[in-house]
């Protein structure tokens, strides 16, 4: 198995060379939104060298909303309400085991509000 980023093959810039029947690949060692062409030399049962290749791109995960605050019914004579969304990351920036630490200087929010009946 041969992995290299970009749409091409190119064995002296490959990230990542293994053996074997399968392919793993490390959550977290590819970026999100490239592609990268994946190799699989092997042998035919006559001997015969046979090659597959395919490409292919990264996704990029969902958005994950933390919202704290706002589990409860809210009337037009409460006095404030307060919504905190700091817990919301995105995990191609800031994965959950550097969650702590991690700051996405990207991310940013709006807040809008509206009634049960869908008017603003």
């Amino acid at each position: 198995w041969t992995v290299s980023k970009g749409l091409a093959f190119d064995l002296p810039k490959a990230l990542l060379r293994t053996t074997g029947a399968e392919l793993r690949i490390a959550r977290g060692s590819l970026v999100p939104g490239a592609s990268y062409h994946l190799q699989l030399d092997g042998r035919l049962d006559t001997g015969e060298p046979s090659t597959a290749s395919r490409v292919f791109t990264v996704g990029f995960s969902a958005l994950v909303a933390g919202i704290a605050g706002g589990s409860r019914t809210v009337s037009r004579s409460d006095e404030a309400t307060l919504l905190d969304g700091s817990a919301s990351h995105d995990p191609d920036v800031c994965p959950l085991s550097a969650l702590a630490s991690c700051v996405d200087v990207a991310l940013t929010f709006e807040w809008k509000c509206r009634l049960g009946d869908g008017s603003p």
